[in-house]
């Protein structure tokens, strides 16, 4: 995500903290938004926008959702 200098300095404006898809929660991430909400400030989570095509049934019909994932 943050490949390039404009890239960099764009979400460094906005807080966003760079993570890596499959790193697991021991990442430089989790300890820089645990840091932050110790501190009091807020962190937004946004789920990935993955589309997993496994989980349709056949007829391309999804599988019921699963609650707290």
């Amino acid at each position: 995500m943050f490949t390039s200098p404009v890239y960099n300095w764009f979400f460094r404006n906005g807080q966003v903290i760079e993570t890596v898809r499959g790193a697991g929660v021991h990442q430089p991430a989790v300890d820089a938004a645990v840091d932050r909400l110790n501190s009091g400030a807020w962190v937004h989570v946004f789920p990935e926008g993955k589309v997993n095509q496994e989980s349709c049934q056949p007829g391309g019909k999804l599988l019921r959702f699963k609650w707290g994932v």
